[in-house]
């Protein structure tokens, strides 16, 4: 016999106890002065022995409570007659285990199985009865079926990949339809699919809108207010592959790096940015920041190549020209979602000289010249402000500290493979309302059960033997 909590077994110290007390732990009876003798029993041998006996059978009892205890509490199993089972753990219907699964495991003929995921992740080996809390928390997979030798395979029969021998739920085929996520350069994020369907927006359990199309749009606004943002199509009978959940990630500050010296930035700085003069063997671990800014550079920071965040440059003119306005593109996403009240009669920042910008989708203009874009979370500007007061400036640092969120989305998960494998030799299927005939319910020495029924057993013999 096995354990699946062998280290419990260390609770049998715990049979020390009752034979301590009974050997050691009896106090000496105080001495009681009678006037004669004449009024004591006389002592009969055989019935000291009877007493001793009945002490010993007790202390027994006691001593075998105590273990079967720690043996049932240590899960016991037979570790030559366990059994394999694999879950096909696919996201498909995942969230509704408990209707198609829990039955599963509930036909399964009692015993101890060693359990594995549709990966080929073992679990660890256990009685039939724990073999449901520990599926109940097991997280979805979408990658490839890896068959476990000898294991009986319990699927809703979604994924083409899973083999024989299997166990398949009773049920009708589900229809399942593509939905499609693209993520703007200001984080807005477009989501398409065919036909018109209700789509519902919730944010903190709240919903924000409910409607009939086939094209929603969720602004970087809309993600900004929210802790939480939860979106759902009502597409099909596959409800895994049609939500889509946003989270904020933790807030981080801003690193302010200047080419030479710092620089009065004006309410373009705030209480929680780090500001450094920049040199070749500064070390910095950029991923500790929101945003990286950097102010009068020429070139741009090998270090910063592979940085995931927000950067804005401010870059120093590399060619002086006359003093002009800049002209704005309002048609720009970037002015709805960051700018408040762009307007033609709004002064522009202006500039003594700048670069040409000629990567990423333009800003601001000075005549032909683009000297401000952005690509994705790349800002780029041709000189560094004359005045950092101007709203054009607070909008990108509005921008730069928008903090960023993770996004939980299942790929389409392709058409039902239920037809095909239920139709496989080895695969049975399992129909819900039956299920408990599949199995006879019996007790063994592997079962924690039946230590527990020993121990009461035990205890209640030990007290009447007391009593006696």
């Amino acid at each position: 016999m096995e354990f699946s909590r062998p280290i419990l077994l260390w609770g049998l110290a715990l049979t020390l106890v009752p034979i301590w007390i009974h050997f050691f732990g009896i106090r000496p009876r105080k001495t009681k002065v009678i006037p004669s003798l004449i009024f004591l029993n006389s002592l009969n041998p055989s019935q000291r022995s009877k007493s001793r006996l009945k002490d010993l059978i007790v202390l027994l009892l006691r001593v075998l409570t105590i273990a079967f205890v720690v043996f049932a509490v240590a899960g016991p199993y037979g570790g030559l007659t366990s059994k394999v089972v694999q879950i096909d753990n696919y996201p498909a219907r995942w969230t509704e285990k408990q209707a198609w699964l829990a039955p599963m495991i509930d036909g399964l003929d009692q015993g101890n199985y060693k359990l594995y995921d549709r990966e080929g992740n073992f679990y660890g080996q256990f009685e039939k009865e724990s073999l449901w809390s520990i599926c109940a928390s097991m997280p979805y997979s979408a990658l490839p079926f890896q068959q476990v030798d000898e294991a009986l395979t319990l699927s809703y029969g979604y994924a083409d990949d899973v083999k024989s021998p299997a166990l398949l739920p009773s049920r009708e085929t589900l229809s399942n339809k593509a939905l499609s996520i693209r993520q703007s350069s200001l984080d807005d994020y477009q989501i398409q699919w065919q036909g018109l369907h209700e789509v519902t927006l919730m944010g903190s359990n709240e919903v924000l809108d409910r409607s009939v199309d086939s094209t929603y749009t969720v602004t970087a606004q809309e993600l900004s207010k929210a802790s939480t943002l939860f979106l759902k199509v009502e597409l099909d009978d596959v409800a895994e592959d049609n939500t889509i959940t946003w989270a904020k990630t933790p807030s981080l500050p801003r690193l302010l790096l200047h080419a030479d010296q710092a620089i009065d930035l004006g309410s373009f700085f705030s209480a929680r940015d780090s500001v450094l003069t920049y040199s070749s063997n500064l070390s910095i671990d950029y991923s500790l920041f929101e945003a990286v800014v950097l102010i009068g550079f020429k070139f741009f920071p090998e270090q910063l190549k592979e940085y995931q965040g927000r950067i804005i440059e401010f870059q120093q003119a590399a060619k002086q020209k006359n003093r002009a306005l800049t002209q704005p593109s309002l048609n720009h996403p970037f002015f709805s979602n960051y700018f408040i009240g762009p307007s033609l009669q709004n002064k522009w920042p202006v500039c003594d000289g700048y670069t040409t910008i000629e990567i990423g989708m333009p800003l601001l203009s000075v005549n032909d010249d683009a000297v401000a874009t952005i690509d994705g979370t790349h800002y780029r500007q041709g000189f560094t402000p004359v005045s950092w007061e101007h709203p054009y400036y607070k909008a990108i640092k509005q921008w730069s500290l928008n903090s960023r969120t993770s996004e939980d989305y299942i790929p389409f998960l392709g058409q039902d493979a239920y037809p095909q494998l239920s139709l496989m030799d080895g695969v049975t299927l399992l129909n819900a309302s039956n299920r408990g005939s599949l199995q006879a319910k019996r007790l063994s020495f592997h079962s924690e059960k039946i230590y527990l029924l020993l121990a009461l057993l035990c205890a209640l013999i030990a007290l009447i033997f007391v009593k006696i």
